[in-house]
């Protein structure tokens, strides 16, 4: 009991962290020992060789991010074996990282977490190496906690599997600042805004979007007195929405300026004063 609080908890952490972005490309390939009659296999070695099956595998597209799922069972039909991996693009061939909030992995046997991987017991790494024709085919390796709590390596990962790749395809969406072209509705703005003080989380303006076509999106500004507000992430419906763009940068100088937001073809502007 007391050690699975412990993963709850690591668990907890981690899904309050949501998400950076992306990729570098990965080495050696493992070849993966397979089990026939499933979407395809999996297997890794921690002290021994650990095979199974993968049963089900597909991609979630949830608010801004899509999370691909890798599920399966162990050779023996005990243990469930999970992956799960996080863009706010598409998937694409390349190394998600769990320090990046990107990847995650967990072997369990009932109610018993045999190990937990999510980038706080050392760096956690899954590579896509195939992603093509409705199939995956990829690696994992990295440092993962025990059923006790110790750390322990996860090596030679490897997976195969037949996927339905229909959500991965997110082209860019398409819309207009303001509830209508041409009409800039006025600007939410939260936190302090001092000359001289570097912006931080709370430093942030609210604007509406007309969204026209789903897809990806990034809405950003001029950098203005030293001072840029930006967001990307992914629209997944039509229609009005609010979008937060966190400001960057240490405005130079007190006084009020004229900042210009960008989004596709569509653009309007907004004067923020500095103390």
């Amino acid at each position: 009991m007391h050690h699975n609080i412990k993963y709850m908890k690591r668990r907890l952490l981690f899904l309050l962290v949501i998400l950076s972005v992306l990729f570098i490309s990965c080495g050696k390939d493992y070849s993966v020992e397979g089990i026939t009659g499933a979407k395809g296999s999996w297997s890794f070695t921690e002290g021994t060789r650990y095979t199974g099956n993968i049963d089900t595998a597909y991609i979630e597209i949830g608010s801004g991010v899509k999370i691909l799922h890798l599920d399966g069972t162990s050779s023996s039909g005990t243990e469930k074996f999970h992956i799960q991996v996080y863009t706010i693009d598409s998937f694409k061939v390349g190394t998600y990282k769990a320090s990046l909030s990107e990847a995650s992995f967990s072997y369990t046997s009932g109610s018993n977490v045999l190990y937990d991987a999510n980038g706080l017991a050392g760096e956690f790494t899954v590579s896509i190496s195939y992603l093509n024709g409705n199939h995956i085919t990829g690696q994992f390796s990295g440092g993962a906690y025990d059923v006790s709590g110790n750390v322990k390596s996860i090596s030679f990962g490897g997976f195969s599997s037949s996927i339905d790749l229909s959500n991965n395809a997110f082209g860019v969406s398409n819309g207009t600042l303001g509830v209508a072209a041409g009409l800039c509705t006025p600007v939410a703005f939260a936190g302090t805004y001092t000359h001289g003080v570097i912006m931080n989380s709370t430093n942030n303006i609210l604007i509406d979007v007309n969204v026209t076509a789903t897809g990806s999106y990034s809405i950003t500004t001029n950098t203005v007195n030293g001072v840029t507000f930006s967001s990307t992430g992914m629209f997944i419906s039509t229609g009005v929405q609010s979008v937060k763009l966190n400001a960057s940068g240490t405005p130079i100088s007190a006084g009020s300026d004229i900042f210009t937001i960008t989004y596709g073809t569509s653009s309007c502007t907004f004067s923020l004063t500095f103390n």
